[in-house]
């Protein structure tokens, strides 16, 4: 008799971070059923007992096993699989690395690391929907990702990216094995019941503005100025944080820097646990996590998107929503505000924000090939 399967998910998870939350849920519903239990790596330097993921709280868990992607400590990675392996039971175990991003060094190396830590215990490790970027500082692969490559290929990891450029990257630094292309899962997800209709531009009575803790101070302007723009408008302002708790304080700060420059102006701080809900019944929205841009984008909510990484210009290509970055060029402006209304202006024009359906159909119908591929796998070995 096959013995069950469980699985380890490796996220932020647990502790505020919406988009992997929503990453864990859509790999639920979609592959749940095929584990037998799951556990999680969360937050926290050391493994002890912890309350699950909102996405896992009402499914069969043996047990929570919390650490970090990046712990320290060879003693904790050893108490850490000794827990997992415990939890199991004698079941096969997959690890699976929800949306993880292969770009800077730093982060190459740490994912090296766990992916060859996890392949000493697991018997199948799945890459589910991250990506692959030329390392920033260097425009170039980063040094370390030829040795994920070849590690991949050693473990016969199961591997799916959400572009086909991150897919080539991964070739062109030595990749032999197989590797499925889709998009973010949670674009997918949401996206399951058709595109939303694009709301009427007609009002302008509430503006989203959704900020990240990386690269702050480039973006302070970019932000503050399209806030003040909304505010002088008449529009209420929602803060929408999707991770916690760096992005909130963020926010915090920037409402405090609004209230100073536009006395009276009406705002609001939402939780990340409501932040698919914070972009429904809003009029424009200015976004800069990746998880924020779909929540809003997939609401129907015409979206200024900060592009502040290839994450973001590669959603907005398979959008076809390009013209709507905030690039680079505009982030010292000293009109800033000026431009936010001119931004705001043109973005409620009937017709001008809209999705480019013929080719996200394209990239979503890849999605679905590669979904149905796993499904295959995991029914063939159960």
């Amino acid at each position: 008799m096959t013995p069950p399967r469980y699985v380890v998910f490796s996220g932020s998870l647990g502790k505020g971070n919406a988009g992997d939350e929503e990453l864990l849920a859509a790999f639920l519903r979609r592959h749940g059923r095929a584990y037998g239990g799951a556990a999680a790596l969360v937050g926290g330097d050391r493994p002890r007992a912890a309350h699950p993921p909102p996405a896992v709280a009402d499914w069969p868990l043996p047990l929570m096993a919390v650490g970090r992607r990046r712990w320290r400590g060879a003693l904790a990675r050893r108490r850490t699989r000794r827990e997992l392996v415990r939890a199991a039971q004698g079941a096969l175990l997959d690890y699976v690395l929800l949306g993880g991003l292969f770009g800077v060094e730093a982060h190459v190396r740490s994912r090296l690391r766990e992916i060859e830590w996890a392949a000493g215990f697991a018997e199948r490790v799945r890459f589910y929907f991250g990506d692959a970027y030329l390392d920033p500082a260097a425009g170039a692969p980063a040094p370390s990702l030829a040795a994920v490559a070849r590690t991949l290929d050693r473990i016969s990891a199961w591997i799916a990216v959400r572009s086909p450029a991150g897919a080539e990257l991964l070739r062109s630094v030595g990749l032999r094995g197989p590797v499925h292309v889709g998009v973010d899962p949670v674009l997918h997800d949401r996206l399951r019941d058709g595109l939303p209709p694009r709301r009427p531009g007609s009002s302008f009575d509430l503006c989203v503005m959704n900020v990240c803790r990386n690269e702050a101070d480039r973006w302070r302007p970019i932000w503050l100025g399209s806030a003040a723009a909304a505010a002088r408008a008449g529009a209420a302002v929602r803060w929408v944080p999707t991770s916690v708790p760096n992005d909130a304080s963020l926010s915090e700060d920037l409402m405090a820097a609004l209230a100073r420059e536009v006395p009276g102006a009406r705002q609001e701080l939402w939780t990340a646990a409501d932040a698919a809900a914070g972009f429904a019944d809003a009029d424009a929205a200015v976004t800069t996590r990746l998880h924020g841009t779909i929540f809003s984008v997939t609401a129907g909510t015409p979206t200024l998107v900060c592009g502040y990484g290839a994450k973001l210009e590669r959603l907005c290509d398979d959008l076809g929503l390009r013209d709507w970055l905030v690039t680079p060029a505009h982030r010292d402006r000293p009109d800033a505000v000026e431009a936010a209304v001119a931004r705001f202006r043109r973005l409620r024009e009937p017709g001008a924000w809209a999705w480019d359906a013929d080719r996200l159909g394209a990239r979503l119908a890849q999605h679905d090939a590669a979904l149905a591929a796993l499904d295959r796998e995991l029914s063939d070995r159960s």
